[in-house]
């Protein structure tokens, strides 16, 4: 496909209607760049191989990414606790909430912090 307004060919790499790109300042390529990160239309995570398009699922279930390491292969993201939403401290779970990083190669889970309740983290420096 040709985008008619500029020109350039569009290629889509994802096969599931819902599926996201990262924001632009939260990086989405793995440590070697051959995989990108995106999220899954039921909130979850997958990865997507460049150089065959094969998309991987990676996480299930609804969680919010914070970044891919840059030189771990860790993609880490936010689980919120079920409940307890407070739609007046914008929308914050009171219930707390856990940080956890998962391997991009092995799907190795471990978990980074436990977030007490009514905290949140948006950003992360990790390696």
């Amino acid at each position: 496909m040709v985008d008619a307004a500029t020109g350039h060919r569009v290629i889509r790499l994802s096969r599931e209607d819902g599926t996201e790109s990262l924001y632009f300042n939260q990086n989405a390529y793995t440590a070697d760049g051959k995989k990108l990160i995106v999220t899954t239309a039921g909130g979850g995570i997958a990865t997507i191989t460049l150089a065959t398009r094969e998309v991987k699922p990676l996480v299930a279930g609804r969680v919010s990414v914070l970044v891919a390491g840059r030189q771990t292969g860790d993609v880490y993201y936010i689980k919120r606790l079920p409940g307890g939403q407070d739609l007046a401290a914008g929308g914050r779970n009171t219930n707390g909430a856990t940080v956890y990083a998962t391997n991009v190669d092995t799907g190795a889970t471990r978990e980074v912090v436990k977030l007490p309740p009514g905290r949140n983290v948006s950003s992360l420096n990790c390696g």
